[in-house]
């Protein structure tokens, strides 16, 4: 019995953040620290796709953990805590689609953040189970919510009960000075990803601003 994509998507993002992130609290050398930690394998599953989407695509907001974004309303909206951060995860109707920040919250003396580091072995970690993995990356580093976030994008195939189909995964991550570390992959598996780039995830990410609002 295979696990749903949202669900083993949930488990492969907090892991593999939470390893990622290792050298957090008082980790003399982050580097080092992260390169032994044991890398979690996951299996992605195929689930229904997405359907097309009309051109205007209802939305609502999330506010919280100093950020918000608008995201679209048919989609939805888990939040909770794993260790040191607040993971967010806003998923399309049939799981093929889906958006996961990782907030921090404010930095404090014990917070050690080597942020390449942590993506690269994020990006790792979610293409050990994928085939024919392709950097798909258009630039190390892009602007928005105010900041400069670094950037990694992949493409790869998985295959499960002998059906082969491409999964996408794009990571960005940055230290705002107040409000902390953030975190945030995208994760398709749609018949049409490109649909799911312009109509979702491009708007989803464009919205993206700080807030002065904490957590509630």
């Amino acid at each position: 019995m295979f696990f749903s994509r949202r669900m083993q998507f949930s488990v492969i993002c907090c892991l593999c953040l939470l390893l990622s992130l290792a050298f957090l609290a008082g980790c003399a050398d982050s580097a080092t620290a992260m390169q032994h930690q044991p890398v979690p394998t996951s299996t992605p599953t195929k689930s229904i796709p997405t359907p097309t989407p009309t051109p205007e695509v209802p939305q609502q907001i999330y506010t919280n953990h100093n950020f918000s974004l608008s995201y679209p309303k048919a989609w939805t909206v888990k939040d909770k805590k794993e260790g040191r951060f607040n993971m967010i995860t806003i998923t399309a109707p049939g799981d093929s689609d889906d958006v996961t920040i990782f907030a921090s919250g404010p930095l404090s003396s014990d917070l050690q953040v080597n942020l390449k580091v942590g993506m690269d072995n994020q990006i790792k970690s979610v293409s050990e189970p994928l085939t024919n993995v392709e950097d798909t990356t258009t630039s190390p580093t892009t602007t928005f919510g105010g900041l400069t976030w670094q950037q990694k994008s992949i493409r790869g195939d998985y295959t499960a009960d002998n059906d082969t189909y491409p999964v996408y995964y794009t990571l960005w991550g940055a230290v705002h000075p107040q409000y902390g570390v953030f975190y945030i992959m995208t994760y398709s598996s749609a018949d049409n990803q490109s649909i799911s780039e312009e109509q979702y995830f491009q708007p989803m990410i464009q919205s993206f601003h700080f807030t002065n609002q904490p957590a509630v």
